[in-house]
């Protein structure tokens, strides 16, 4: 099913057309040397994605017997690997960041838990701690779209988490960006930018 807005196709796809990719949620610890397929302890999960900047951040329902707590004990730091397919189209892999396990709770026979699992995407985990300054255009002038690509490639370098597209500009960007975020410093030169092909 497609619904049109002026002249552009929008896809609308049926939440249950979305699937987990072999049944597999992939759990490792941070160095990445341990694994588990958490897909059975998974009750449910929310995943929410920045339009402006393609950072994601997720919670897990975990609902567990003494299985994962022996084999897998959890205390944030781990990485959690899910891919989604909808038939005939490609398939979408997620990386994210344990940063908590919150809300915690055991039956009286302290038999079963459930929790949560907070998660972040490599790109805001980037973004979370890493501040610098720095001037952009100068000595060389760079068009805003360049600095945003600059910002990208050599300041942020978010893995997986990259805008989709970097809008053409007009006009040069000349400024220091002071004791400023990755992520900051891209909404700095947007809110200064103008498009060469919308207004």
């Amino acid at each position: 099913m497609a619904d049109t807005v002026g002249t552009t196709a929008i896809d609308i796809v049926e939440a249950g057309s979305v699937r987990v990719k072999e049944q597999k949620i992939m759990l490792y610890n941070y160095n990445k040397t341990r694994e588990l397929n958490i897909y059975n302890q998974v009750t449910g999960f929310d995943i929410t994605e920045s339009i402006e900047n393609a950072t994601y951040t997720a919670v897990f329902y975990i609902a567990d017997g003494l299985d994962l707590v022996d084999t897998f004990p959890l205390i944030g730091e781990e990485w959690i690997e899910i891919e989604f397919y909808i038939p005939d189209r490609e398939s979408k892999k997620y990386t994210f960041f344990v940063e908590s396990v919150m809300l915690q709770e055991s039956d009286e026979q302290n038999t079963k838990s459930t929790y949560v699992l907070s998660c972040t995407s490599t790109g805001e985990l980037i973004n979370s701690y890493k501040t610098y300054t720095k001037r952009y255009g100068y000595p060389n002038p760079s068009l805003y779209h360049e600095a945003v690509e600059n910002i990208i490639k050599d300041d942020w370098k978010p893995g997986e988490d990259k805008l989709v597209e970097v809008e053409r500009t007009v006009g040069f960007f000349d400024y220091v960006c002071n004791n400023i975020r990755p992520l900051q410093a891209i909404d700095l030169v947007r809110e200064r930018a103008v498009s060469t092909e919308n207004n």
